[in-house]
């Protein structure tokens, strides 16, 4: 079901966490590999609500990298006015409470100071990263800091500069060493 024909604003809420109504960018991957810019419109440990003009079906499975949040995959839910709805699963849930709590302490309703690609240091989160030379190498990475344009990842990988990777399943390259791993650049829209 397309956007356009599954909108409905007579949807029953059933979300079982709190929300955080926050507007940070995200990049969206479909499961063909298309990328997509988005914008939050709010933020669950469990869901995130999505204004975009990616052209997911119901159900489809994607990866989002939600700034100052991290990279999670998850479930198209449903569809909302100006967007959609994805539900988590469950793996990193605890990351993503810990980085909205630091989130939320942080912001204390200021949420205006966000700025347009916030590159922030939430609490550890995990990921996994994928190099993709021949043959691929797959390695779980700590991601340092993250932003819409890239990520600093804590990894014992440590692919040359210019080097195609996914982290989760973002595409991306690597474009700089650090003491402690790498720094990469999503590639994409």
């Amino acid at each position: 079901m397309r956007l356009d024909q599954a909108y409905s604003p007579f949807h029953v809420d059933r979300r079982r966490d709190e929300r955080l109504a926050l507007a940070l960018p995200c990049r969206i991957v479909l499961g063909d590999g298309a990328p997509f810019a988005g914008e939050t419109r709010c933020v669950s440990p469990d869901g995130v609500s999505v204004a975009s003009a990616a052209p997911v079906l119901e159900g489809e499975i994607l990866t989002l990298a939600i700034a100052e949040i991290g990279v999670a995959r998850g479930r198209v839910a449903r569809f909302v006015e100006d967007g959609f709805a994805v539900a988590f699963e469950r793996d990193g849930r605890e990351e993503r409470i810990a980085a909205l709590v630091w989130l939320e302490e942080r912001l204390d309703g200021r949420r205006a100071e966000l700025r347009a690609h916030p590159r922030g240091l939430p609490p550890p989160a995990t990921a996994t990263l994928t190099v993709l030379d021949e043959p691929p190498e797959i390695a779980p990475v700590a991601v340092a800091d993250l932003s819409f344009g890239g990520a600093r990842l804590v990894s014992p990988l440590r692919p040359g500069l210019g080097a195609p990777v996914r982290l989760g399943g973002l595409p991306a390259r690597v474009v700089r060493h650090t003491p402690d791993g790498i720094a990469i650049a999503f590639t994409g829209p």
